[in-house]
């Protein structure tokens, strides 16, 4: 069997043989039947040395999780933060992806090299408008408005409320209605939101269709420009900032 798996490796490149691989499912048994093996200590350590010489690849789901790591890396090269809206049309998989990391963790399951990883990289747990502590208020104290305990200066965010698009607000002043709708809706459990610079920034918009550049300015505070907030809600994440 050693042998059959040697002849996969030069054949397709990878140790990646899945369990159900219908061109040999001998082999694709063989494999399962080891990743078990290895998984309840009856491997020694031999085996398993020889075996990763080989390029045994012992958890699949490793590889597509590294891919998506990736990707993620990518996103986080482009826009200079982790925060994949959970709607964002130019990749579903990456968004979906981003959501399950968050939820494995919360729930206590999620790998801890995979969590260290994560947070190297600046990802960011936790991405809701208020903390535990202003939530319980909101609960015990019967509060209307959120806004009540979200008075600080957390930064201008867009906030990304579902089939309405994205909807700006700083967590002070007056809220949006339909922040405040979405809100009422979901338990005061805030949605994902991306964070805008505290400082001035030019945003480059291309138009493919017809074939233009836009340089639009953010003051830094204030409403975004028409033209940031049109294209957000089309592509789910801000336009690239101009390079200096």
């Amino acid at each position: 069997m050693v042998a059959e798996f040697t002849a996969y490796v030069r054949r397709y490149g990878d140790g990646h043989v899945l369990a159900n691989w219908p061109e040999n499912p001998k082999l694709g048994r063989w494999v399962a039947m080891l990743r078990y093996r290895r998984k309840i200590g009856q491997l020694t350590p031999a085996m398993i040395a020889e075996l990763d010489k080989l390029g045994f690849v012992w958890s699949p789901n490793d590889i597509d999780w590294n891919e998506a790591f990736k990707k993620l890396l990518l996103f986080r090269a482009r826009f200079k933060h982790c925060n994949v809206p959970s709607v964002w049309p130019n990749d579903p998989q990456l968004a979906n992806w981003v959501a399950h990391q968050r939820r494995r963790r919360k729930l206590g399951i999620l790998i801890r090299d995979r969590a260290q990883r994560l947070e190297k990289i600046g990802f960011v747990w936790k991405i809701y408008g208020c903390t535990d502590k202003e939530r319980r208020a909101v609960r015990e104290n019967n509060v209307t408005s959120v806004a009540n305990v979200t008075r600080r200066a957390i930064g201008e965010r867009v906030y990304n409320i579902g089939a309405s698009g994205y909807v700006q607000y700083g967590g002070y002043g007056p809220m949006p209605a339909a922040l405040q709708s979405y809100l009422k809706r979901n338990g005061n459990e805030w949605p994902p939101h991306i964070p805008l610079p505290r400082q001035p920034t030019r945003y480059v918009i291309r138009n493919e269709v017809m074939s233009r550049v836009v340089k639009v300015d953010w003051k830094g505070h204030g409403p975004l420009p028409a033209a940031i907030m049109d294209y957000l809600n089309e592509n789910g994440s801000l336009p690239p900032p101009a390079l200096r």
